[in-house]
C-alpha cells in the first residue's frame, strides 16, 4: 500500500524491541517506524528534524515511570498519598494545640470598655427630652498571672506530646508500608507486562498453527481432528491474551494508586 501510494519501494522490517527501533532509526536503517511513548520521545532526539505523523487515542495521555534504586536516595512524595496528607494534617493540629497549652503560662490580659447614656429619672415623659440624658462610661483592665494548677497545664502539654509522637510513629510506619507497596506494584506491573507479550507470542503462534492445520486439511493431508485440537488452542491463546491484557491493566491501576496519581488523572 505504501509503495503505491508514495511511488517507491517500501520494505517491512519487524523489530525485536522499542529500543532496536529506536537503534535501527538513528542508524537511518529505517525511515518510518511505530514508537511507543518514551521511545517516540528517544527517536525524535536521536534524529533531528524527524516528526510525529500519526498517535494513537490513547498517545497524549501516555505516562511513564522511571524506577530508580534505594541507593540514589531519591525519596518517594508521600504527601501525594491521602492518608499520608491527612495524618500531616492531624499533625499540624496537634502542634497548634501544644502551642496553645504552653502559651498557657503566659500571663494574660484583659481590658474592657463600656458607654452609654442615662436619663436617671423614672419618669417616661422625660426620655424625649436630651437634656435630661447624661452620658457615662467605665474602662477596666484585668491581668491574669498563672501561678499554680494542679500541674493542670503540664498534665495538658504532655498529652499533647504524645499525640504528636504518636502521629509521628504512624508517619513512619505509613512511609514505610507505602515504600513496599511501591515495589510490589512495580514487580507486579513489570510481571504482568512480561505476561502479556509471552501470551501474545504464544496467540500468533496458535494462530499460525491453525492457518497451518486448515490449509492441510483444505487439500487433503490434515484430520479434521488436528483442525479441531488447533481451534481449541487458539482460544484457549486467545482467552490467556485477553486475561493478560486485563491483568495489566489492573496492575496499572494498582501501581497509579499506590505512587497517588491516580486521583489526579
Amino acid at each position: 500500500y505504501l509503495s503505491n501510494q508514495l511511488g517507491i519501494k517500501v520494505e517491512y522490517i519487524p523489530m525485536k524491541s522499542y529500543s532496536a527501533s529506536v537503534e535501527a532509526f538513528k542508524n537511518n536503517q529505517v525511515q518510518l517506524a511505530w514508537f511507543g511513548g518514551l521511545s517516540g520521545v528517544k527517536a525524535r532526539l536521536a534524529v533531528p528534524g524527524s516528526q510525529a505523523i500519526a498517535q494513537g487515542e490513547t498517545d497524549p495521555h501516555f505516562r511513564t515511570y522511571f524506577i530508580a534504586h534505594k541507593n540514589t536516595h531519591l525519596k518517594f512524595d508521600y504527601n501525594k498519598r491521602i492518608e499520608y496528607s491527612i495524618l500531616k494534617t492531624d499533625r499540624n493540629l496537634k502542634s497548634y494545640d501544644l502551642k496553645n497549652n504552653r502559651s498557657q503560662y503566659l500571663p494574660q490580659i484583659y481590658v474592657n470598655y463600656n458607654y452609654g447614656l442615662n436619663t436617671s429619672a423614672s419618669s417616661y415623659d422625660l426620655f424625649f427630652d436630651s437634656y435630661r440624658w447624661k452620658n457615662f462610661g467605665t474602662i477596666g483592665l484585668k491581668l491574669v498571672v498563672p501561678i499554680f494548677d494542679g500541674f493542670l497545664k503540664r498534665s495538658k502539654i504532655n498529652q499533647s506530646k504524645y499525640k504528636i509522637e504518636q502521629i509521628d510513629n504512624q508517619l513512619s510506619f505509613l512511609e514505610r508500608s507505602i515504600d513496599l507497596q511501591i515495589n510490589q506494584s512495580v514487580v507486579d506491573y513489570s510481571n504482568s507486562k512480561e505476561s502479556l507479550e509471552i501470551t501474545s507470542k504464544n496467540l500468533d503462534l496458535a494462530l499460525s498453527i491453525y492457518n497451518a492445520s486448515e490449509k492441510k486439511y483444505k487439500e487433503g493431508v490434515g484430520s479434521n481432528l488436528e483442525v479441531l485440537n488447533a481451534n481449541a488452542g487458539l482460544k484457549q491463546a486467545q482467552t490467556n491474551y485477553y486475561n493478560a491484557v486485563y491483568e495489566v491493566i489492573i496492575s496499572k491501576i494498582n501501581l497509579e494508586k499506590t505512587l497517588g496519581t491516580l486521583y489526579n488523572n
